[in-house]
C-alpha cells in the first residue's frame, strides 16, 4: 500500500501535469446533480475535488487506512456533508445510487496494474449510470526500444564481476527479466513509438493483454530492452502521456522496462519483432516478451524468449 509521503507526491508540483488534467477533467464533468465514485481515492484528493466543484454526493472508496486523511480534510474544508468514505474495495462496495461519474487512477507506469481493470469493469456494470461517464475514458498503450546502459548495468553489474570472484549466472540469468518501472529521456529512444493496443474503459472487460510489435530500424544503436507508456485521455479534449521526454518522464508514472537477455548491437534496417503478452495472474501480472532480432546484411538473428514469472526463485522444499 501506498504511505503518505507517496500520495504527497502525486499530488505535488512535479507531478502537476496528471494532477492538473484530472482536476479540468472534474470540473469540466461535474455538474449540481451529478454523484461521484472515486475508486482508489487514497487520502481523498480528487473526492474533495468533486464535491468542491458541485457534485450532490461523492463516494470515496479505498482499502488503504490513510483514508482518514480524507475525512478529516473533508472536515477542514467544509465538504463533509457531500462525501461519504468507504474503506474497503470496490469489489466488496455497495452504493445507495448510481453514479454519473466514475473516476480512478490507480495505475502504475502502466494501467495493467494489479486488480484495476477488473475493478472497473465491475464498477462499471454495477454503479455507472446508462449515461454515465468513465474518468480516464481511454489509455493507449505504446513502446519502443531503448539504449540504455545504465539501467541495465544497475540490473546485471553485481552478477557479473564481485569481490570473491564468484559464478553469479544463476542470478544473471533471472534479472534481466524483471520488469520495473524505470524513467527514460527521450535520447534513449532508439526505435519509433509503436502503438501496442487501447484500453477502452466504457468497454473493457478483460484484464489481459498482448500483441505483436514490429520496427525496422533507421539509425544505428545499441538496444537494452523496450519501454513501455501509455497516452490517456480523460475526456475528448484532456489528454496527458508518460511518454520519456526530456527531462525524464514523471517519477510518479516513470515508464515500464523489460530488459533484454543481452544487449543488442542494432544497424539501419535490422529487422525487430516483439510478441508481448500481460497476463493477470492472483492478482499480479506476468509479463512475456519474445523477441526476435534479424541482421540486414547477413539475415543472422538473435532471439530471446523471457517472462517475469522466471525472475522469481521457486521455493525448495526441505528433505524430512
Amino acid at each position: 500500500m501506498y504511505n503518505l509521503f507517496d500520495y504527497g507526491g502525486m499530488i505535488n508540483h512535479a507531478n502537476r501535469i496528471r494532477t492538473e488534467a484530472f482536476t479540468e477533467a472534474l470540473r469540466s464533468a461535474i455538474g449540481p446533480e451529478s454523484v461521484v465514485l472515486d475508486i482508489g481515492c487514497g487520502t481523498g484528493y480528487f473526492s474533495l475535488l468533486a464535491a468542491k466543484f458541485g457534485a450532490r454526493h461523492v463516494y470515496a472508496v479505498e482499502p488503504n487506512p490513510l483514508i482518514q486523511v480524507g475525512r478529516e480534510a473533508a472536515v477542514d474544508n467544509g465538504l463533509d456533508d457531500r462525501i461519504t468514505f468507504i474503506q474497503a474495495s470496490s469489489r466488496e462496495t455497495m452504493l445507495p445510487e448510481k453514479a454519473d461519474i466514475i473516476v480512478s487512477d490507480i495505475g502504475g507506469a502502466l494501467p495493467l496494474h494489479g486488480d484495476l481493470i477488473a475493478d472497473l469493469h465491475d464498477a462499471r456494470e454495477r454503479f455507472l449510470a446508462a449515461d454515465g461517464r468513465m474518468i480516464p475514458q481511454t489509455d493507449t498503450l505504446w513502446a519502443t526500444v531503448v539504449d540504455a546502459p545504465g539501467s541495465y548495468s544497475q540490473l546485471v553489474a553485481p552478477w557479473e564481476k564481485n569481490a570473491g570472484g564468484l559464478d553469479l549466472k544463476a542470478a544473471r540469468r533471472r534479472v534481466t527479466s524483471i520488469v520495473r518501472k524505470q524513467p527514460f529521456g527521450s535520447r534513449q529512444v532508439i526505435t519509433k513509438s509503436q502503438c501496442w493496443g487501447t484500453l477502452d474503459y466504457h468497454r473493457e472487460t478483460s484484464p489481459g493483454f498482448s500483441g505483436k510489435l514490429c520496427w525496422t530500424q533507421s539509425k544505428g544503436g545499441t538496444g537494452h530492452g523496450l519501454a513501455l507508456w501509455f497516452d490517456r485521455e480523460l475526456d475528448d479534449q484532456i489528454r496527458f502521456s508518460n511518454a520519456p521526454r526530456k527531462p525524464v518522464a514523471n517519477p510518479i508514472y516513470s515508464n515500464l522496462f523489460l530488459p533484454w537477455q543481452e544487449p543488442v548491437s542494432l544497424e539501419p534496417n535490422d529487422q525487430i519483432e516483439v510478441l508481448l503478452r500481460a497476463d493477470l495472474v492472483n492478482g499480479k501480472y506476468v509479463w512475456t516478451w519474445r523477441t526476435t532480432v534479424t541482421a540486414a546484411d547477413d539475415g543472422h538473428s538473435i532471439q530471446f524468449s523471457q517472462s517475469s514469472f522466471t525472475a522469481s526463485v521457486p521455493v525448495q522444499k526441505q528433505a524430512a
